[in-house]
């Protein structure tokens, strides 16, 4: 492994004596995992299971709701569905061929800003995806919204969508998680769209959406986005 992670440049000594089976490097690397989770996740957990737990029920009633397409669409990053073929965007250019095997979605907490999956192609086909969370990436603390206060700017259906649009959407998949009906989704993502709050994208058959730079100047309650 680190070889290929390595391909291009030296490992430093420490790996090195990693990948040798060292015992002081790999107690000094458990011992600096166990500190950094006891520092960083253990306060953070019963937030992060909530996390995922409400990921995966949401996934589900996707799927019930609008098929596969309409589950695998809404994952953050992925750009492009036709049946066949999941497109995502991902650092590297990258083909994970099935080859007759199924694909495990797993939500991570600790997975930003788009899709995964494992560097050996051998292993089991798993993309881990970002799961929806109140939580910003950078700093691990809450964003504290007011819905009352954008209700009294938009209204309580469209300041819901607003914020669930800070992740992507279908319309079809907002109506879902918002709670009306697509006809109101859609009307609803029209007039955000056209006051700038939210952006749109025609993917194939599906239209996603996602808040726009000046939406989230908005719901953060500033008069314009930080530059």
């Amino acid at each position: 492994m680190a070889q290929r992670v390595f391909a291009r440049r030296p490992a430093p000594p420490w790996v090195r004596e990693l990948a040798r089976g060292d015992r002081r490097a790999l107690a000094d690397l458990a011992a600096a995992l166990h500190g950094a989770y006891e520092l960083l996740v253990r306060p953070q957990w019963p937030h992060v299971r909530e996390d995922v737990v409400a990921e995966r029920a949401r996934r589900q009633r996707m799927l019930a709701w609008g098929g596969v397409g309409e589950a695998l669409t809404s994952l953050p990053g992925v750009v492009g569905w036709d049946g066949e073929v999941l497109r995502v965007r991902y650092a590297v250019d990258k083909t994970l061929h099935l080859g007759g095997r199924g694909i495990t979605f797993v939500p991570s907490h600790f997975c930003w800003p788009n899709p995964i999956s494992f560097i050996d192609p051998e292993l089991p086909p798993t993309l881990v995806y970002p799961a929806e969370s109140s939580a910003t990436p950078a700093t691990g603390q809450t964003v504290e919204v007011d819905p009352r206060r954008l209700e009294s700017l938009l209204g309580p259906n469209r300041a819901a969508c607003l914020l669930a649009l800070r992740r992507q959407y279908s319309t079809s998949g907002l109506a879902e998680r918002v709670g009306i009906s697509v006809g109101s989704a859609s009307k609803q993502t029209a007039t955000l769209r056209e006051s700038g709050l939210v952006v749109s994208e025609r993917q194939g058959n599906t239209v996603l959406h996602r808040i726009s730079a000046l939406g989230e100047a908005v719901v953060a309650g500033r008069l314009a986005p930080e530059q």
